[in-house]
């Protein structure tokens, strides 16, 4: 903890309005949050090749920017370092309560997986999402966002072996958009997705779409979007790469 406070005047100093670095005092949230990303790739990249000393580098590359955001959210008055570190090891505490408060202790890695899940369900239950799908980035990577509306998906009973049986739900929730447009029964022909959560059917027929992604051992191996809206269509498959519309990303 000791090694801290030196990175954080050093950071103050690069920001200073009179003294500092032209680049560092110009930089702002959106500015640096392309280096946000790709700093973490570099670090993912580390690892992949087992560089174990340019993780150093680039682990450190990777607390620079939780610094340089959190300097500009202090001289924002927004919240500062120890606020991020501070908020950060409350929620380790509360979401393992069988190491701190002696809890029962999970049984698996997955079985803690989803502990921590439900928990975090139980801290935002007074928090009413316009859909389930609200809270993952628009910014993911399309085939790291297509995982995880496939998980929250899965959560809520959407989640099948082959995609003919993904046709017989959709075909399901067209036959019943035909008897409420038969009966002009106006409440109904917009109805709740049982995904989304939204009110608009033609919205919700994407997150249908995303449950023809095939797993293997609850692996995704590929997944598929489509796009009524925008008449596109994404598409990814494991190590072979992403397409939108057919052509490759």
């Amino acid at each position: 903890m000791s090694s801290i406070q030196p990175l954080l005047d050093t950071m103050q100093k690069l920001r200073d309005k009179e003294d500092g670095c032209p680049w560092d005092i110009e930089q702002t949230f959106e500015s640096l949050s392309k280096h946000l990303i790709e700093e973490a790739y570099e670090a993912t990249d580390a690892i992949a090749k087992k560089d174990y000393l340019n993780l150093k580098e680039e682990l450190g590359d990777v607390l620079l920017q939780v610094i340089f955001h959190s300097q500009i959210a202090s001289e924002l008055e927004l919240f500062d370092f120890k606020e991020v570190s501070d908020s950060l090891n409350e929620k380790l505490i509360r979401r393992h309560p069988y190491v701190f408060n002696g809890g029962e202790k999970p049984f698996s890695a997955k079985d803690q997986t989803r502990l921590w899940e439900a928990i975090k369900e139980d801290e935002k239950k007074n928090i009413k999402p316009s859909s389930i799908f609200e809270d993952i980035p628009n910014s993911m990577p399309p085939s790291l966002r297509a995982e995880r509306i496939q998980k929250k998906a899965s959560k809520k009973g959407f989640d099948w072996n082959h995609p003919h049986e993904v046709i017989a739900k959709i075909d399901e929730e067209i036959e019943e958009l035909k008897v409420a447009v038969a009966n002009q029964d106006k409440n109904n022909i917009w109805i709740i997705d049982p995904i989304d959560g939204t009110t608009n059917f033609l919205h919700g027929i994407p997150h249908f779409a995303i449950s023809i992604g095939l797993k293997c051992k609850d692996e995704i191996l590929s997944g598929l979007i489509f796009d009524p809206i925008k008449d596109e269509m994404f598409f990814a498959e494991k190590d072979k790469g992403a397409y939108l519309n057919n052509q490759r990303l």
